[in-house]
């Protein structure tokens, strides 16, 4: 079955290039050096993951004749959109996962591969969720991330650190030589919890907000 959407190429790209991000140069898996495009009911999922996280991201409001699941290489598709001006674009999936991206005036064609090796997320049914304004997490992490060791022998020390109390979150860094501190006074936090933002994470979020 035949699927074909029709997005906007700034949005689109955008996303691919905030997802990307994390896909590793070297994976263990080749299927994550994909991204996962799961078109569901007018709306596109957007996912791209490696050993230590997963982003999603999502564009809604879109014109879709079915539903598909497939993944892709980012690379070629990033550097493609990146020639075109703003406007619509229509992208077709064929039964074989072909991939035709038409825009005013021409078209290019990728090869996807079936989603079915692509990671499945985590079960966070029964997580702790904590929501930190943006400010607040992007001045903690600016504020510590130069002390993080980039040593992967030690990698409770390549990370940022945050401990969270009920009006408190600190923010923690260090090398084993040098270490940043940033205690922060905030009502909004009433979680307890406590885990280890590791190195690679903490930029990409640094970056994203």
């Amino acid at each position: 079955m035949t699927t074909t959407i029709s997005i906007s190429r700034t949005e689109l790209l955008s996303r691919l290039t905030s997802v990307s991000k994390i896909i590793s140069p070297k994976n263990t898996l080749p299927i994550m050096d994909n991204i996962l495009l799961d078109i569901q009911d007018g709306k596109v999922n957007i996912s791209a993951t490696d050993t230590q996280g997963r982003i999603n991201t999502s564009i809604e409001g879109i014109l879709s004749t079915n539903n598909v699941s497939i993944c892709v290489e980012p690379k070629l598709l990033i550097e493609a959109l990146k020639t075109l001006p703003e406007q619509p674009i229509s992208i077709t999936i064929d039964d074989k996962f072909s991939i035709t991206v038409k825009y005013k005036g021409g078209k290019f064609e990728l090869v996807g591969i079936s989603p079915k090796e692509f990671p499945k997320e985590k079960d966070i049914t029964n997580a702790t969720k904590i929501s930190i304004p943006a400010k607040v997490l992007l001045n903690g992490i600016e504020k510590t991330i130069f002390c993080a060791s980039t040593d992967e022998l030690r990698p409770i020390m390549t990370s940022v650190y945050l401990d969270i109390a009920e009006g408190q979150i600190n923010f923690v860094a260090s090398d084993g030589h040098k270490l940043a501190l940033l205690e922060l006074h905030d009502e909004s936090m009433t979680e307890e919890i406590r885990f280890a933002l590791p190195l690679k994470i903490a930029t990409i979020l640094k970056g994203l907000i």
